[in-house]
């Protein structure tokens, strides 16, 4: 599916990606200010670094970034990701992480490998730093097992420093008087705050750059303003939302992105990430709960196709309802469409799960094209429907003001053999 959004808008790479990529840092006001301050505590070379930030604030991305611009010949850097590791088990995983080899599994060997890794780096003229990732997640013990290893000294000099990198209740954690030790070894301290609206836009414009964009496709100010409300400055969110906006944009061949489309690609995600189904999805399965008798789970759909199967499979439930009394002929005709959405439907379906043979453009843009024209013969019969609804109408109005306008029999409107017509006999 990136293929489709690359030859549709002409980019080298998607833009959007949810990993980590240091040639994708934006230098906005937030990002900056956190850089300044790990490029300063990383100049201390000693002590603790924290930074904070919620999920998806680009804290990894940071580090990333930092250490893509550390002189490699002075840093040797290792990333830890945390889960809730035990202090006996803590230097184990620093001691893989910087591939140190310890023949015995006792803790005594492993602090003799680690310090002699720190010596050795000392006489390279580099320093060690290990980040933490996931701090949020570390035991109180494990915090204070990190600091007795910052205190590592070669001629005097600290050799090993740490950065903490964690969510926002790590700062209440760090709070706890037990850490007061840690809390005076912590050189920097920074939490990582969402983009505001200006370096929103600035962020995503840049990364759109980076992979040749040239205003195509061109968002306006209103999609730009949608995308800050709903990620809520969160770059993780935005790279998530603007994916399937590219996406829905080269699907429907768009050349502008408003504010209404990021409404459309943000229904499907509330959709896709909830246990609640979107608007139209809901919609739909009441028609079929309505139309069956029982309630059927949306099927998996390929983005923009998958909406207009919903909205077409919905208008196909209300025109077989209307004809259930009217033409047999239209009912067949809603009956066959009926079916074609159906094969649509599968096709979409094996699409989803990366199984059909629609992974090709060319192939997509054909399914585009069997949706058009089912949409159109749609179209075609729901105004005959309406034309002949419209007609019967007219057809009962008629017959009610001619029945309200004719004179009532009365006893002396007799027929030739002396009886009162019909109904009024018996009154007669």
């Amino acid at each position: 599916m990136q293929d489709i959004i690359e030859d549709f808008y002409g980019l080298s790479s998607a833009p959007f990606r949810l990993t980590p990529d240091p040639r994708f840092f934006v230098d906005t006001s937030v990002h900056r200010k956190a850089l300044n301050y790990l490029n300063f505590g990383l100049e201390q070379g000693e002590g603790f670094i924290v930074i904070t930030g919620e999920i998806g604030a680009g804290k990894s991305l940071i580090i990333e970034h930092m250490l893509a611009e550390v002189d490699q010949t002075r840093i040797v850097a290792r990333t830890l990701v945390t889960s809730a590791v035990e202090a006996d088990e803590a230097l184990k995983l620093i001691v893989s992480a910087f591939d140190l080899e310890v023949e015995e599994r006792q803790k005594a060997a492993a602090l003799e490998a680690f310090s002699s890794f720190l010596r050795r780096q000392h006489s390279a003229g580099k320093r060690v730093l290990l980040i933490v990732d996931e701090a949020q997640n570390i035991p109180k013990r494990t915090i204070e097992e990190f600091r007795m290893l910052t205190n590592f000294q070669v001629e005097g000099r600290s050799v090993f420093q740490i950065f903490l990198v964690g969510q926002p209740q790590f700062r209440d954690i760090l709070l706890d008087p037990d850490l007061e030790q840690l809390r005076q070894r912590v050189v920097a301290s920074f939490h990582l705050q969402p983009l505001n609206q200006d370096d929103t836009r600035r962020y995503i414009e840049h990364r759109l750059r980076l992979v040749g964009w040239q205003d195509r496709p061109a968002l306006t100010p209103g999609a730009f303003r949608a995308i800050h409300e709903a990620s809520r400055g969160l770059p993780r969110r935005i790279n998530q939302i603007c994916a399937r906006l590219l996406l829905f944009g080269a699907l429907e061949e768009l050349e502008e992105l408003n504010e209404a489309t990021v409404a459309e690609v943000l229904e499907d995600l509330r959709g896709e990430l909830t246990a609640e189904p979107s608007a139209g999805q809901a919609q739909q399965g009441a028609a079929n709960g309505a139309a069956n008798g029982t309630a059927r789970a949306p099927a998996a759909d390929g983005g923009s196709e998958g909406r207009q199967r919903l909205d077409l499979e919905r208008r196909l439930e209300q025109l077989l309802q209307r004809y259930s009394m009217g033409p047999a002929q239209g009912g067949a005709e809603a009956g066959a469409l009926a079916e074609r959405v159906e094969a649509v439907e599968q096709a979409l379906a094996e699409l989803s799960r990366g199984k059909g043979g629609f992974a090709e453009k060319r192939e997509l843009t054909t399914l585009r094209g069997q949706l058009k024209e089912i949409k159109r013969t749609l179209g075609s019969l729901d105004e005959r429907v309406s034309a002949e609804e419209a007609a019967l109408r007219q057809t009962l109005q008629s017959l009610i003001e001619f029945v309200a306008k004719a004179p009532l029999a009365t006893p002396r409107q007799e027929n030739a053999d002396g009886r009162v017509p019909g109904a009024l006999e018996q009154d007669a």
